[in-house]
């Protein structure tokens, strides 16, 4: 008699029949506590919380520039495992608003983001490229080329490439848009952009992390 038709007739033991139906089971609880698949964007509370763990790194970092960026580059790391690669565009986001407002030299924010998404390119290759579209998206001007010039140095050409191909106006300026130099998209590169932007919303991201 077939296990199948044993299990029917109640003859398989039960270690048997619970090892083969928790399979299933059991890979579909993997699958939904896994961060990985858990979500695309951040809370308020998430924001806060990565925006806070990597503010009082950079203080201890005490004003040196190389501590600095590997703050940046370790928190956002950090904060892929926790909230999962999906979410690497929003992490982004709140890394760049929390290097910004901690006073880190924009150099070294476009060069820690570039060596943690050159770091899971090759396994995560779609979060990678969200980071360095966030770079091209929220980042200012300095951090926008620090991230294409350590992406080319590394040999990811392509996230250099992304760093630099902004889709949306990046608002570098308390106005809300750009000062005279626009980026790729509103003025075709780093010199002789687009003119300013305007006043601009309440927001100065695209996620409304600053």
């Amino acid at each position: 008699m077939s296990l199948k038709n044993r299990m029917r007739n109640g003859l398989a033991a039960p270690a048997v029949m619970v090892a083969l139906l928790g399979v299933g089971t059991v890979g579909a609880m993997a699958l939904v506590a896994t961060p990985a698949y858990a979500q695309t964007t951040l809370s308020m509370a998430q924001v806060s919380s990565i925006k806070a763990s990597l503010s009082a790194a950079i203080a201890a970092a005490n004003g040196d520039q190389v501590a600095v960026e590997t703050a940046i580059s370790e928190a956002m790391s950090r904060a892929l495992v926790t909230y999962g690669y999906d979410a690497a565009g929003s992490v982004a986001s709140a890394i760049i608003a929390a290097a910004e407002q901690s006073g880190a030299p924009s150099a070294n924010i476009g060069n820690g983001l570039a060596k943690a998404a050159a770091s899971i390119n090759a396994t995560y290759p779609t979060a990678a490229q969200a980071i360095a579209r966030t770079i091209a998206n929220e980042g200012r001007v300095v951090e926008v080329a620090a991230c294409q010039t350590t992406a080319m140095s590394l040999g990811q050409t392509q996230l250099a490439q992304i760093c630099g191909s902004s889709a949306l106006p990046t608002a570098e300026t308390t106005g809300g848009g750009l000062t005279a130099g626009g980026n790729a998209v509103l003025g075709g590169g780093f010199t002789g952009g687009g003119a300013g932007g305007g006043s601009g919303g309440t927001c100065l991201n695209a996620s409304c992390t600053k």
